[in-house]
């Protein structure tokens, strides 16, 4: 019970509490609400005065407001004047309108307008009034007072103050500007705004007109570009068709031709006779008409022919021929002579062949420029000389010939010898054996065979070179047609795509416009212009978020672009345009230029085709990760060249340690030696590199000049004058070729024999410009360990392929940019003289392309083995590398100080490098190696931290591995 009684005591004495503390919020809330007055009452109370006050003030000034009326509308009278009358309106709308807007500072400006205005009035009715001479204020206030009209206390000063400074004219001006000021005040709205906002809609008005009007322009002009492209195209199908079907009627005469010959020539059997020719005209004449034979050395059986009745000759030859005789039958086993046409002939490429010996054949021969050795030498020759078609006779002196032929006056020795204008016209032969001119040649035919042979000793005995073999180019049909489609109209999606883009600049605070649009192969960069003030940092800060908004795979900003005022934002295409090799071998661009080792690239941004010249870069070096068309690009450097260049212009050394992408090209005339595949032996056709450097600045001092193209202009008939031990003489010489290297992986050389490779690729990166030898260099990364800093800076010319991050591209350019293209040929070409690299998309050679053209050069060219037989052997006899261990260095690497610091550490009984530095005065790097170099002869022991090594060899031991000279 007790306990129950607190209880209840405790909750009474809480619930009292609590209604104590209830009972004195109430009373404070009542006390703060009697002791203050809610502001929109205070404000209505405001209002209901002014009201009341405006009112009276209105009725006091029309005369109705009694004595306190009649007082009050004199007060105003004499202050506002005739404004009097609209003060207590103005001062009722102006206490509406600040208790409707309280803290607002428009509103305040609006109020002090309208006061503006009623100064304004006051001012110009007392200007009205007064004119050029007013009276005062205090005369301006009694007259207003008296009268009810004027300008009043207010109108009266400012209109004495502004006549007397300003003048009745001024005063009129400073009343227009307080007008003004009033109205801008009151209407928010500034007459210069407005112009502005004029000038920016006709300013945007006229960029849109400009940006649509550019983009018209871009599309028109691609338009006009397809239809060159189709109509090209079937120009080009109909000259196909045309020359196609020239060669069909040409095949048709020739065979029309051939038929008549063969059915005019007429075969007869004689038992006995003297296997003489009897020339009769059968409707032939080898004068006027080409004889085409349907096979090469097509032979008529012997049993069947015994005389052939054709007309060879014309009238004058007739009569001469028809005095040969033939002496005996022994004769028809005698040498056959060579016999060239004059320029009379025919000129055509056919040999007709007749011989009348034992078998009594006839045999006509019809072969091309490069199926004949012997008549390509006699073409390379520039002259024709009687040639012995049977060397085992053994008579080739004059007595023989004197013995087997008679009557030979008839035949002038200038008709059996013709010296030819030059090879390109070449002339059909009729060969006639020894039985055929039965005559024993005179003795003046006899002294021009001598001299004749002794010329030929006399060029053999001065090396003097013959004019270089005709090289057949491949032709353009080889390579494979782009098969793409012409691009349609897209203007709708540029149109769309640039007002996108602005749409996203101007969401993140950037104004700018598109200006033009350039449209290649891959990507389109649009090309901004920020307004002023607009940093370009910012635009490229906000890539990420453009590539959002766009929904681009990936963006790349050039800001700014060399020599534009504008940035340039460039997008991927949806659909990327093949890169044709034909269509750059066809472009004017490629034909026009001179150089032998330029060569196309593919197109920029823009569509414009890249010529590149390899002598002015004047060396490459490609970089890029794996598969992103580092070896289709040599493949387009090579195919350019075999294109432009004649194999005497320009050579190869191709090494390719993987073996499958340059191999392709072994035959070709321009190789001076085979693809190399095998690492240890790149090392050595690089030293030859270099040493064909050195030899070729040799020649150039003995010549006195100082470059190859200098070199090769001096040359003249295959001879050059040199001074050599201070004596000028002329010196049988040969135009020298450019050389091109080629290394598809140098990191893979690097692994392997990486010394070696590097002095040579260093000797050449800084002096074989001038010698005419250029290096093509291409690699997944070119970091340190594979390009070393002294082979880069000579290689300022490099084109960066797609790679993984902003590192490998600042490896390779030097600044970032790489990272973010797309692959598959697009490139970033940055050669010699340029601030910044160029975007290119890189021409695709089919591997069905390179195996066609590789095909031709090789059937349609021989290949001079002599060089290539020579070059191997050099390196063969000096290969420029010694043997390669397991790991990659070379088995003998010794330090030359490696003997006396063994032996001082001998002597010391203390393995140190630190020691070895301070007596032998070398670095830490070097000491270390040598340190190592001792371990591994087992000198010393393996390092233990910081310890000292282990000498474990004694003096006399040390002495037998490295023996006192």
């Amino acid at each position: 019970m007790a306990n129950q009684k607190k209880k209840r005591t405790s909750a009474s004495a809480k619930s009292s509490a609590g209604r104590k503390r209830a009972e004195k919020r109430t009373s404070a809330t009542g006390r703060k609400s009697s002791s203050s007055v809610p502001k929109s009452d205070l404000s209505e109370i405001i209002l209901w005065i002014m009201i009341a006050l405006s009112a009276l003030m209105f009725i006091s000034c029309i005369g109705v407001g009694g004595v306190f009326g009649s007082y009050l509308s004199t007060f105003l009278f004499g202050i506002f004047g005739l404004v009097a009358y609209v003060f207590p309106i103005f001062l009722l709308f102006l206490t509406f309108f600040l208790l409707a807007n309280p803290e607002n500072s428009f509103a305040l400006k609006r109020g002090l307008g309208l006061g503006l205005i009623l100064l304004d009035l006051d001012i110009v009715l007392e200007l009205l009034r007064e004119g050029s001479f007013p009276s005062g204020a205090l005369a301006a206030m009694q007259y207003a007072r008296s009268y009810h009209t004027g300008g009043g206390l207010i109108g009266g000063f400012f209109t004495a103050y502004s006549v007397r400074f300003l003048g009745l004219a001024g005063a009129y001006i400073f009343v227009l500007l307080l007008l003004v000021i009033s109205l801008i005040l009151v209407t928010e709205k500034s007459i210069l705004d407005k112009l502005r906002e004029g000038q920016s809609r006709l300013s945007v008005r006229a960029e849109d007109t400009s940006r649509e009007y550019r983009i018209r322009r871009q599309i028109r002009l691609e338009e006009k570009k397809t239809k060159r492209e189709e109509h090209l195209a079937e120009l080009e199908a109909r000259q196909t068709q045309a020359m196609e079907e020239a060669q069909a009627a040409r095949e048709a005469r020739r065979q029309t031709s051939r038929d008549a010959m063969l059915h005019d020539m007429t075969v007869t059997d004689k038992g006995t006779g003297d296997g003489r020719f009897s020339r009769k005209a059968e409707g032939v004449d080898f004068k006027n008409a080409r004889v085409d034979a349907p096979q090469a050395n097509q032979e008529l059986k012997t049993d069947e022919v015994r005389e052939v009745h054709i007309n060879i000759f014309d009238e004058n030859d007739q009569a001469q021929v028809d005095r040969l005789s033939l002496t005996s039958q022994d004769a028809l086993s005698k040498q056959p002579l060579t016999i060239h046409e004059e320029e009379d002939a025919p000129a055509s490429n056919e040999e007709v062949i007749f011989h009348t010996s034992g078998a009594s054949a006839v045999k006509m021969d019809r072969s091309s420029s490069h199926t004949s050795k012997a008549s390509a030498a006699s073409r390379n020759e520039n002259f024709v000389k009687l040639t012995e078609l049977n060397p085992g006779s053994g008579q080739d002196d004059e007595d023989s010939l004197g013995d087997d032929y008679a009557d030979a006056q008839a035949v002038s020795p200038e008709r059996l010898m013709v010296k030819l204008g030059s090879a390109s016209s070449d002339r059909g032969r009729k060969e006639i054996p020894g039985a055929d001119l039965p005559g024993a040649l005179s003795s003046g035919a006899a002294g021009s065979l001598a001299a004749i042979r002794h010329e030929d000793a006399a060029l053999e005995g001065s090396k003097a070179k013959l004019p270089r073999e005709a090289y057949s180019f491949p032709p353009i049909s080889l390579l494979s047609k782009d098969k793409s489609g012409p691009s349609g109209n897209r203007r709708t999606g540029l149109e769309k795509t640039a007002h996108k883009l602005e749409t996203v600049l101007h969401n993140f605070g950037v104004n700018a416009h598109v200006t033009d649009v350039s449209v290649g192969p891959a990507v389109t960069r649009y090309e901004i212009q920020p307004e002023i003030g607009v940093k370009v940092s910012k635009i490229v800060n906000l890539a990420d978020d453009i590539k959002l908004n766009m929904a681009a795979s990936d963006i790349r900003i050039e800001a700014p672009i060399p020599g534009k005022a504008a940035v340039g934002i460039e997008v991927p295409n949806k659909e990327t345009q093949l890169v044709s090799f034909r269509d750059l071998m066809e472009s004017q661009e490629f034909r026009r230029e001179k150089s032998n080792i330029a060569f196309a690239l593919g197109r920029d941004i823009g569509g414009k085709v890249m010529i590149s010249n390899i002598a002015k870069m004047p060396h490459l070096l490609i970089a890029g990760a794996t598969g992103s068309g580092k070896s289709v690009c040599i493949n387009t450097i090579i195919m350019s060249i075999l294109y432009k260049a004649h194999p005497d212009d320009v050579k190869f050394i191709m090494i390719d340690p993987k073996v499958v992408e340059l191999s392709v090209y072994n035959g070709i005339p321009h190789l001076l030696i085979p693809v190399v595949t095998d690492p240890k032996k790149a090392a050595g056709a690089l030293n030859w590199a270099v040493r064909e450097m050195t030899d070729r600045y040799q020649k150039f001092a003995d010549a006195g000049v100082r470059d190859i193209k200098g070199y090769n202009s001096h040359i003249r008939n295959g001879k050059i004058r040199q001074v050599i031990n201070g004596q000028e003489i002329e010196v049988v010489t040969e135009k020298m070729p450019q050389i091109v290297v080629i290394v598809d992986e140098l990191a893979d050389l690097m692994m392997v024999a990486s010394s070696e490779v590097e002095e040579a690729i260093c000797r050449l990166a800084q002096l074989a410009r001038a010698a005419g030898i250029h290096l093509i260099i291409a690699t997944q990364r070119p970091s340190v360990n594979v390009i070393t800093g002294l082979i880069k800076a000579n290689m300022p010319s490099r084109v960066a392929f797609a790679v993984t991050s902003g590192v490998d591209s600042r490896t390779i350019l030097d600044m970032v940019g790489a990272e973010k293209l797309l692959g598959k040929g697009d490139m970033l070409y940055f050669p010699q003289g340029i601030p910044k690299p160029l975007r290119v998309q890189g021409a695709f050679v089919p591997d069905d392309d390179v195996a066609r053209v590789v095909d031709y050069i090789t059937s349609h060219n021989e290949k001079t083995q002599g060089m290539e037989e020579e070059i191997q052997r050099q390196i063969e006899e000096n290969p420029g590398m010694t043997a390669i261990d397991g790991n990659g260095s070379p088995e003998d690497d010794r330090d030359p100080l490696l003997e006396e610091a063994g032996r001082i550490i001998i002597q010391s009984g203390r393995a140190t490098a630190g020691g070895l530095q301070r007596q032998l005065k070398i670095g830490f790097n070097r000491a270390a190696r040598i340190m190592d170099q001792l371990a591994e002869e087992g000198v010393i022991g393996e390092s233990e931290g910081t310890k000292a090594r282990k000498v474990l060899m004694s003096m006399d031991e040390f002495d037998q591995l490295f023996p006192l000279s």
